[in-house]
């Protein structure tokens, strides 16, 4: 049977051997045929990079790259200019479009400081997409699955934008369990060892390092949902409209910003339209490791607090939205619409003119985005 086409997606500002370890991989698990690298630099980008990707194009492998004169060049073409941030990880968007003009069947975003610790790390991920039989559905009552606890069960940790009032709460009495004859995944997500992504709050109250080789992994339900990163998570083709990286930075007064969530946003999404396509996530392998470059996790908890503050009445916004059916453009729109009544109506507890603000311009960027891949 023919292999579904894969794009690793990457944004990078280090020379760190992420290159050489992945392209290794590819080589090693014979997926030259069938994986391609899209790399996308920015402005700080190390020169020292750019040899090694002619080295390993003269090896075979496939590596769409665009300079920043050709992202200026291909901003133009697509009408785009000032959309995507330079010198932000919002750039991975400029590869998620090549990565949907491509016609690739799925793609798996990374972020450059994650290495597949097992071989074959492509096949792993491509093999947990598409149709499963007799899979294992969690559930939660609180709507909410604490990804950290596949890395250990009785772990403090929660992963990077789960909502505030609803941690520390005793899983065993909240999760139940099904199985389902026959689903759809369409998209997976890898977890991370040695650095777990976690908010800079709690790295801040306890530094936790996780050392595994291997993990549970769990199919959620429709109902439920757990905050999905960059750094190791496939997706359908389908989906890739669903799934800009959302714009941040935005500053609300008083030395705050929204910032650092960007990708716990886009998933959150990007979980919505899954699920109204009646479609599933699942959660565990292939295992990254996180060897995460250096943080100032006091300016890193700076950055995400301005949204960590309205994160819960985002997510109970999220879980009670009702859509319709349609096509994922459809959907995505309709979200994009209902946010912006969200910011509209919601009185939001800290810096209100501010922070309806910030998802008013969410809402206008992800209609956007919408516009952009529809004319592809």
């Amino acid at each position: 049977m023919k292999k579904n086409k894969c794009a690793i997606i990457v944004t990078t500002i280090f020379d760190n051997g992420w290159l050489e370890r992945i392209c290794k991989e590819i080589i090693n698990s014979k997926e030259i045929e069938y994986t391609s690298i899209i790399y996308i630099p920015d402005y700080k980008t190390p020169k020292s990079i750019f040899p090694k990707i002619k080295k390993f194009k003269k090896k075979g492998i496939n590596i769409l790259y665009l300079s920043i004169e050709d992202q200026h060049a291909f901003e133009r073409k697509l009408k785009i200019k000032n959309f995507i941030k330079y010198n932000s990880d919002h750039r991975r968007n400029v590869g998620f479009i090549l990565a949907y003009q491509n016609d690739f069947d799925f793609i798996i975003s990374m972020d450059d400081d994650n290495f597949p610790i097992l071989k074959n790390f492509v096949q792993e991920h491509r093999k947990r997409l598409g149709h499963q039989k007799n899979k294992k559905i969690l559930n939660s009552k609180t709507g909410l699955f604490n990804n950290c606890t596949l890395l250990g069960k009785n772990n403090f940790i929660h992963p990077r934008g789960f909502p505030l009032n609803k941690r520390n709460i005793d899983y065993k009495n909240i999760y139940d369990y099904k199985k389902n004859n026959s689903l759809q995944i369409a998209c997976n997500v890898g977890m991370w060892t040695i650095a777990p992504d976690v908010d800079a709050i709690s790295w801040l109250v306890k530094k936790e390092k996780i050392d595994v080789k291997k993990c549970d992994e769990i199919i959620i339900s429709k109902k439920t949902y757990c905050p999905i990163n960059t750094q190791n998570t496939s997706i359908k083709k389908e989906f890739l409209p669903a799934y800009y990286y959302i714009k941040m930075g935005f500053d609300i007064g008083g030395g705050l910003k929204f910032d650092r969530l960007g990708d716990i946003f886009s998933g959150y999404f990007l979980q919505k339209a899954i699920k109204t396509k009646n479609k599933f996530i699942s959660f565990g392998n292939p295992l990254v490791s996180h060897e995460r470059h250096s943080h100032n996790y006091r300016d890193d908890a700076n950055k995400e607090w301005g949204a960590l503050r309205t994160i819960d009445e985002f997510f109970d916004w999220l879980i009670n939205l009702k859509l319709n059916d349609g096509s994922v453009f459809d959907i995505y729109q309709n979200i994009a619409e209902e946010l912006n009544n969200f910011a509209h109506k919601t009185n939001f507890p800290y810096q209100t003119n501010l922070t309806k603000k910030f998802y008013i311009e969410m809402s206008k960027d992800m209609t956007r985005w919408i516009k952009l891949l529809k004319k592809l």
